[in-house]
């Protein structure tokens, strides 16, 4: 999470700790849950692990944003 939150080399922000916190307690149990990463909480450590039809999927959503459809 430090790669999300302080790339810059600056001080961390309370905005930063809050999405930090919401990062590793919310949205990657919640991914790990839907099979989309594998998260070790412990190790603060998530592995895209989604199946095919999920890439598929996204890959769709990107190209529907980007072309504006």
């Amino acid at each position: 999470m430090t790669e999300l939150t302080q790339g810059d080399g600056r001080e961390p922000s309370e905005r930063d700790v809050d999405t930090e916190i919401a990062v590793h307690h919310i949205h990657l149990p919640k991914l790990a849950d839907a099979g989309v990463v594998e998260y070790d909480q412990s190790a603060q450590q998530a592995t895209y692990s989604a199946p095919p039809q999920v890439d598929a999927l996204l890959e769709e959503m990107l190209v529907t944003v980007s072309t504006g459809e």
